[in-house]
This record gives structure tokens, sequence and C-alpha cells, in this order.
């Protein structure tokens, strides 16, 4: 089953240059599929998907799959893909 990308984002400078099918392959990779469960879930081929993913590590002048994740990481949330206002609350008022 392929999960679809979650509300929110990524960090500030990670969305001001990716075009939406990019923040798409970005979020799945971040959230640990490998190239062909992306390929699969997208409707794209593996070889796209790596394609994508070099122009993004371009954009964004990272070397490694690391790098891109970490970069792509909400500051305060510590989860890619989204903000962190979004992030579960807890607490007396939030069980």
């Amino acid at each position: 089953m392929c999960r679809l990308p979650g509300e929110g984002g990524f960090s500030a400078p990670v969305e001001a240059v990716l075009t939406p099918r990019e923040s798409q392959v970005l979020w799945h990779v971040a959230q640990g599929d490998t190239y062909a469960r992306t390929a699969r879930c997208m409707g794209i081929s593996v070889h796209t998907v790596d394609a994508y993913l070099r122009r993004i590590r371009a954009k964004l002048g990272v070397a490694t799959r690391a790098e891109l994740i970490r970069l792509a990481m909400v500051p305060g949330d510590g989860r890619p893909g989204r903000r962190h206002t979004d992030a579960p609350r807890s607490g007396p008022e939030h069980p």
C-alpha cells in the first residue's frame, strides 16, 4: 500500500526551490521508501526517481541521501514532511 504525503511540508529552504513533484519524491525517500517503492507509488520508473533525486541534490547543494533528508527535516520536529506546529502535543491538556 502506498502512503500519501502528509500535510505540512519540508523546511523553508527546501520548499522554496522544489517543484511539487520533486517534493513528492523527497517525501517518499525521507519516509524510508526505496526507489522501487517510490516509483511504484508515483507511477514513474526507478530511473525517473533517481533523476529527480539527482536534480534535488543539485538544487539543494548536497551530495548524499542522508544530507538530503537532514536538510528536509523540519526544525524542532525531527521528522520529515511535518511542520513543528503540527507535532503531536503532550501534557495534562493533551493526553
